[in-house]
């Protein structure tokens, strides 16, 4: 843990971030899940505009799968939104978003599956129709390197897309069959 604190969280304690805080998890061969996966997480984001990094997988040099949230207006993906992007190792970006979802100061559940060559959003338990997407593909995704909570590893200026607010609660499955709805129930109930 580099600079976030412990504060309250969902279910127990949780981390806040700011300005290029974040968590580093080695690479390892149990990170890499090409067969299908489940990325979730509870945040609790303080609405800093921009890109606000939730989890993405860097080599320092360049990045792989990630999950983002993007508070103000963006011309491709529209404004408050989940946003994730499933980069091969062709370098090929898979980007999905849904708009208006996201809400800052409030603590919400969200969620990433991938399997089958098709990727779907998760917000609170809900899988949600996606307003922009460039559809499903074949390809080996970049999951080798560290996974970093809160911020972009390789960027020069790591606030440009840093996680501002609470993070809580990560989990990476190495299936795509968690019940993200079941799970955000569990977790709401205590």
């Amino acid at each position: 843990v580099v600079g976030a604190v412990w504060d309250a969280g969902v279910v127990g304690g949780g981390l806040h971030f700011s300005a290029g805080d974040h968590v580093m998890i080695p690479a390892s061969d149990s990170l890499d899940q090409n067969d299908g996966f489940t990325l979730h997480a509870w945040i609790r984001p303080e609405g800093d505009p921009g890109w606000n990094c939730i989890a993405e997988f860097n080599d320092g040099t360049g990045f792989g799968v990630h999950l983002y949230v993007h508070f103000g207006n963006h011309a491709d993906f529209g404004t408050d939104f989940l946003f994730a992007n499933l980069i091969d190792t062709g370098g090929h970006h898979h980007r999905i978003s849904v708009s208006g979802v996201i809400r800052a100061n409030e603590w919400q559940h969200v969620g990433l599956k991938y399997f089958g060559n098709n990727y779907y959003l998760f917000v609170d338990g809900e899988q949600l129709d996606p307003t922009f997407t460039d559809g499903p593909f074949e390809a080996t995704l970049r999951m080798d390197s560290d996974l970093y909570i809160g911020v972009r590893a390789s960027d020069a200026a790591p606030a440009a897309h840093a996680f501002y607010g609470h993070i809580d609660e990560v989990a990476l499955h190495n299936f795509a069959g968690v019940d993200l709805q079941e799970l955000y129930r569990s977790s709401v109930r205590g």
